[in-house]
């Protein structure tokens, strides 16, 4: 007996409906023109379900709703319907003070006040004012994403900061300085292009902590870092394309940028470089259920260039300089054991490679930082051909005139690669709202040369991480990763491996 059946089904079509009003509800704080302006469904429009998910997506984005509703309503005696929007809105404005923490600049303590919805018109206030071991910084900051009534981004940025960035060497940034940006929509879905012209006054300062007496003199050899002031003037251009569905958890679309930076040469200017960047991230869910958990794949590649157009001589010096205030042949006056009891003199080096301002803007890989690369220290990934011996060399001279030479060697991680690229991928879940788990592997490196790629040269690493999202606070976040090609200091090759945690808390600018 067959126990099958044919189903059939007839569908009539009817004729499409469009949108006789759009009606917004919800809305306490944000004006209804702020919204509007953000939707890509107008009344009168014909109803098309794509155009209402790009227009949710596209408030997402705006980080000022907790959640959305739709609703139809038919219209009597027609075709077409009334679209009922509803927005629960979410705290958005800032008044705090208080302490954050990174890995990357240690403990720090804030003072913020600011708004992303200023006065319900879409505009964003910031100023912030921060300080601690290793920063002091403060920032205004103000922009008009819809300025004289028309999609266009005004933004104006004020700066002094002054931080330490923990290394070999250990570096200290001064920047002093303002910003203009500008930026419009694209005739493409979530497409923009942002110019930002910066003018800056920039030190970077090697600390060295020496404390010498007045019998004593100073030398160093084979590293210096050229430590004057520096005036910044710099063009910059985005292309921003962002379809994805939540500002911080996101779960489909993507999120690309493509940055090129044009400093010195016709802009004037002390630093001269070129800097191109690209940053694409891809939010897809998968079929994986863990109980209530979906989670989300997250694939992420970046890749990046420094050139030397306009430029005199290269970025990373390849004379050495002669340091003349050694006399020749000097020797160190504590010489080496080399077994059996004998003693063998050391000849100090007279010659220096001296680093320019614009060997900061290389390629550092590690930690959280902008360059992140999770499961290493901050700036600890270089290209392998980078790693400098410096000599730090104390001159004493006694009641006799007889000077004694004494010798410290120390290694230089710096400077960076001139090409960096990562690869990440993370599998993303929530656990309990607002806290989210994932799981992260991370591939990257840094070159000197595009042809100095090698697969080995990649520096690779595994881990995991929460998230969590807190009001007045932002985003809390902790990772911990393993780095299989770490940097065993005592050789100078990347051949340990070992755990490496990651801590944010607070908002670390």
């Amino acid at each position: 007996m067959d126990s099958t059946v044919g189903v059939s089904f007839g569908v009539i079509e009817g004729e499409p409906s469009h949108i006789r009003n759009l009606i917004i509800t919800g809305n306490t704080r944000t004006k209804e023109k702020v919204i509007r302006r953000q939707l890509a469904l107008r009344p009168g429009d014909l109803f098309r379900r794509n155009l209402l998910i790009r227009s949710q997506r596209e408030l997402a984005q705006l980080g000022y709703f907790k959640d959305f509703s739709v609703d139809t309503r038919p219209v009597p005696d027609s075709r077409d319907i009334d679209l009922i929007l509803g927005v629960e809105e979410r705290q958005v404005g800032t008044a705090s003070a208080g302490f954050g923490f990174s890995s990357a600049v240690g403990l720090t303590g804030f003072m913020e006040l600011g708004h992303t919805n200023l006065f319900g018109n879409g505009q964003s206030l910031s100023l912030r004012l921060e300080r601690g071991s290793q920063r002091n910084n403060a920032e205004l900051s103000f922009t008009e994403p819809w300025f004289k009534g028309t999609p266009t981004t005004v933004g104006v940025d004020l700066f002094s900061t002054n931080r330490v960035i923990q290394g070999s060497p250990t570096l200290e940034i001064k920047n002093t300085g303002g910003a203009l940006r500008l930026g419009r929509p694209l005739p493409l879905p979530y497409t923009r292009i942002f110019g930002t012209y910066r003018l800056s006054n920039q030190t970077v300062t090697e600390e060295n902590n020496l404390v010498l007496a007045d019998s004593l003199k100073f030398f160093q050899t084979g590293f210096r870092l050229d430590q004057r002031t520096a005036l910044t003037s710099s063009l910059s251009f985005s292309l921003v394309r962002n379809s994805t569905d939540h500002p911080i958890y996101p779960t489909v679309g993507s999120n690309s940028r493509l940055r090129v930076e044009w400093t010195g040469g016709p802009l004037g200017g002390d630093q001269v470089f070129q800097k191109y960047e690209l940053d694409v991230a891809r939010y897809q869910g998968t079929p994986i259920r863990l109980g209530s958990w979906n989670p989300t794949l997250m694939v992420r590649t970046r890749l990046g260039a420094v050139a030397e157009a306009f430029r005199d001589d290269p970025i990373v010096p390849t004379e050495w300089t002669l340091d003349t205030s050694i006399p020749e042949g000097t020797v160190r006056a504590d010489t080496l054991d080399v077994g059996l009891g004998g003693k063998l003199p050391v000849p100090i080096p007279r010659y220096t490679l001296v680093f320019s301002p614009e060997s900061y803007e290389l390629f550092r890989l590690g930690g959280t930082t902008y360059q992140a690369l999770r499961g290493y220290e901050d700036f600890e990934v270089i290209p392998d051909g980078n790693l400098l011996t410096r000599y730090d060399v104390q001159a004493t001279t006694d009641s006799t005139g007889v000077t004694d030479y004494r010798v410290n060697a120390s290694r230089i991680y710096y400077p960076g690669g001139r090409y960096m690229g990562v690869f990440t991928l993370e599998l993303q879940f929530p656990i309990a709202d607002p806290l989210h788990g994932l799981i992260l592997a991370d591939v990257g490196g840094t070159w000197n040369e595009v042809h100095d790629f090698r697969w080995n040269s990649l520096h690779r690493s595994v881990g995991f991480g929460l998230r969590m999202e807190v009001p007045l606070l932002g985003l809390i976040g902790f990772d911990y990763a393993y780095g299989f090609d770490r940097l065993d200091r005592s050789t100078g090759r990347y051949t340990r491996s070992a755990w490496q945690p990651h801590i944010q808390f607070g908002r670390i600018f």
